[in-house]
């Protein structure tokens, strides 16, 4: 065989491959175990939107852990629509309006257009969960979760996942669902877990590698995906973590016990039975379930008195939903998981215009005092006065900000590091990398709670000057690197070494068009120590 028909021989096959890759990645019509869905393509990535990863659930599955895997369909689901988000109760004053469905378990997902590589076939995958304080968020937020400006600049796919919120996610109510237990108080992690076996199990029909799937989440999102690391039945669908701004519970109880907690949380779900004319002393287990299940989802929706008050710092009646447990749960970590963890410079001053102005923006010491005695209680309050006062911060607003950010954020994050750096050091496998970011500053209000994800999403219409799209680009460039690698060094936007975290404190300080390592700025989180 000459050497011409050698290479006339490679060229056709070298053809036929490169079409076949890309007719695998242009074609938007896939076909899944349930059924086949029609996708969409903009002018960054190939998308597929509201895809079932669940059962509905709804009717006898309503507080129930998710029926996996989704109903079959007929014909081909059109894939190129958002769709409802999961029912949550109406807060702040309606800015959330407390719309949406049961029937909500769905996810996205977007792909870049040019295939991977053909000694890589498959790209490596990211899911996002979304944050809300476990009350709202969906799978859009808005447009801020598109993820088709990222599968075009990093060449990953990116899956984006909604969740039960509120009480028909995290409603402390064990006896509609007693052979459930506990459970029943944390379905919605139950619902991303479930989410992450759809992953697991179709992403390769998208392109996407199962076996490098990196879980990111930020504010409830940052909690999830932290909550994950200790739930050993979720190890098998991820490999790597990226945890922002992580929120777990309300403020004022962030520093109970487990038991503590769901006491708290069983009087709110029995004031909720109550509420929708469920209950009663001769109500059996069997026929609280069957009352419970008959209420339509809005009158469920419209009990929950759940107004400005609330949310990541008060612990009004009825808006306590966040994931428990009926004891202190002393679960080990998932082992060799590189972290990759952070908060913002001014976490809580995203609520300061929109709750009680006289409870968040205390002008007076007595002012500062009765705020801190209203969320933390008289005992626990002149140790928090003494290391968070005007002396020290400035002004009482400012220490009222900083003790509330420490106490629902900064701190439970840090005690997540000292967690990982315990369990992983152990085995000299304690790959985690803290930030602290400080750009994107709004007036007064500092850089606050969410700040930082038009820079992580790459959302360049919300990028105003050249040095916050540089950092976008050095952000993006890091995240992405970890979730390929583990390690978000190497770049070449930047040029510091991200150091791992250690008994040294040291950080990444995101800030201007640039970052630099620095000793870790929050050192008061022994003041909330449990």
């Amino acid at each position: 065989m000459t050497d011409y028909l050698i290479y006339r021989m490679m060229h056709l096959l070298t053809i036929l491959i490169t079409t076949t890759t890309l007719c695998l990645a242009t074609n938007t019509i896939i076909t899944l175990p349930g059924g086949r869905i029609q996708g969409g393509t903009n002018k960054d990535a190939h998308f597929w939107l509201n895809i079932p990863y669940a059962k509905p659930p709804v009717n006898e599955l309503r507080w129930r852990p998710p029926s996996y895997p989704a109903s079959m369909w007929n014909g081909t689901r059109d894939a190129r629509k958002q769709g409802y988000a999961c029912l949550g109760p109406k807060i702040l004053h309606a800015l959330t309006d407390g719309g949406g469905r049961e029937d909500c378990l769905t996810l996205n997902i977007y792909a870049p257009l040019v295939s991977p590589p053909m000694e890589n076939a498959l790209a490596p995958v990211v899911v996002f969960i979304p944050g809300g304080g476990f009350l709202a968020g969906d799978s859009s937020g808005d447009g801020m979760y598109d993820c088709s400006k990222l599968a075009s600049r990093t060449n990953t796919i990116y899956v984006v996942l909604q969740y039960r919120l509120g009480a028909f996610g995290f409603l402390a109510a064990p006896e509609i669902n007693p052979e459930n237990d506990d459970v029943i108080a944390r379905l919605g992690l139950l619902d991303q877990r479930a989410g992450l076996q759809f992953v697991r199990d179709n992403v390769h029909l998208f392109q996407g590698d199962k076996d490098q799937v990196t879980l990111w989440g930020q504010s409830a999102g940052g909690g999830s995906v932290l909550l994950h690391l200790a739930l050993e039945a979720s190890w098998d669908f991820f490999h790597r973590v990226v945890s922002e701004s992580p929120y777990f519970a309300p403020t004022g109880a962030a520093s109970l016990t487990s038991e503590s907690r769901w006491t708290r949380a069983k009087i709110q779900a029995n004031a909720l039975v109550s509420a929708v004319g469920c209950g009663g002393s001769d109500t059996n287990t069997t026929q609280l379930g069957e009352c419970m299940r008959s209420i339509p989802p809005h009158t469920i929706n419209d009990a929950l008195k759940v107004n400005q008050e609330m949310l990541f710092l008060f612990e009004a009646p009825d808006a306590n939903f966040y994931p428990l447990w009926s004891t202190n749960q002393n679960q080990r970590l998932r082992p060799n998981t590189p972290v990759l963890m952070g908060n913002n410079m001014n976490e809580s001053t995203l609520l300061s215009t929109m709750l009680h102005p006289e409870m968040l923006l205390p002008t007076s010491e007595k002012e500062l005092k009765d705020a801190v005695i209203h969320l933390w209680g008289e005992n626990r309050s002149g140790m928090i006065l003494n290391h968070y006062n005007e002396q020290i911060d400035g002004a009482n607003n400012v220490a009222f900000f900083s003790a509330v950010s420490d106490a629902c954020i900064n701190c439970p994050l840090r005690r997540w590091r000292q967690r990982l750096l315990l369990e992983g050091g152990a085995a000299n496998t304690s790959n985690v990398y803290q930030y602290v970011f400080d750009a994107m500053s709004m007036s007064k209000l500092g850089v606050q709670h969410a700040a930082e994800l038009p820079l992580v999403f790459n959302h360049e219409y919300m990028l105003l000057t050249k040095e916050v799209k540089e950092l976008s680009l050095q952000m993006v460039e890091m995240w992405n690197l970890f979730d390929k690698t583990g390690d978000p060094n190497g770049g070449v936007l930047s040029n510091v070494s991200w150091p791992k975290s250690s008994a040294s404190n040291k950080v990444m300080l995101f800030r201007g068009n640039r970052s630099h390592v620095i000793a870790d700025p929050f050192v008061r989180c022994f003041v909330w120590e449990e």
